[in-house]
Order: structure tokens, then sequence, then C-alpha cells
């Protein structure tokens, strides 16, 4: 898929993608030739746990979308805030990693790095029939 990206002013894509998410937007760095020239952005970082479960961070949205392996949303985590606001209040959390059950946010803007434990709401046993 190519498209026209106003944000980087030029046409972007990638070949060969099984599949792809709108959600994790690239961000271009301060050698551009228009804009402001003293803005600079950091890339996010994207991670993948036992699971096969991404976790994308969308910064410009204040949020760490969470996919299956083929690409569907799960679920969303976080909302805008400062450090000291109640609940996964995120700036500029734009760098994920999982390690443990545990996914770590690394959010700039206000400084910090948050841990989230990632536990199953419910799970279920089922027996396997033996084929016979």
């Amino acid at each position: 898929m190519v498209y026209n990206s106003g944000y980087l002013n030029a046409k972007v894509g990638v070949k060969g993608a099984l599949w792809y998410f709108r959600g994790y937007g690239p961000i271009p760095p301060g050698n551009l030739n228009w804009g402001d020239p003293s803005c600079t952005c950091m890339g996010a970082r994207f991670s993948v746990d036992d699971f096969g479960r991404l976790f994308v961070p969308d910064v410009f949205s204040f949020a760490v979308n969470v996919l299956d392996a083929s690409g569907n949303l799960i679920t969303r985590l976080g909302h805008y805030g400062n450090a000291d606001d109640p609940g996964l209040a995120l700036a500029w959390g734009a760098y994920t990693s999982c390690s443990g059950g545990k996914l770590f946010i690394s959010d700039m803007a206000n400084r910090r790095v948050l841990m989230v434990g990632l536990a199953s709401a419910a799970s279920a046993v089922a027996d396997v029939p033996s084929g016979k």
C-alpha cells in the first residue's frame, strides 16, 4: 500500500506487507525543508509479547494500541494526561517493551516509565479428544 502523506510531504508505503494498521504514525526527522526547523520528534517503537500481541504506541492520540498477530485491534490503553493524573495518563508515550508479563511504556514528556501488568480477565480449560 502506498499513499500520500501530508505530514511527511511525500509518498510512503511498504511492499510485501501481510497487513497494515492505521494508528502508528511515522514521525519525520528535523532535516525536512518545510515546517518548523526547530521541532524534532522521536519516532515511536512497538513491541511484541510471547503471545504475539503487538503493543503499538499512537503518540498523537496518547494511547497504546494492542493488536493481535493478524493486525486486529484488541484494545487501547491510555489517555492524555500529566504524571499526577489518575489512570494510565500519557503525554508522549512513544516506546513500549514487554517482559515477564508486563508492558513498559516510556512517557518522555512526563519523564517516566509506566509499568502495566498484563493478566487475563478469564481463563478456561478444554479437553482435547484423543482422536479415537
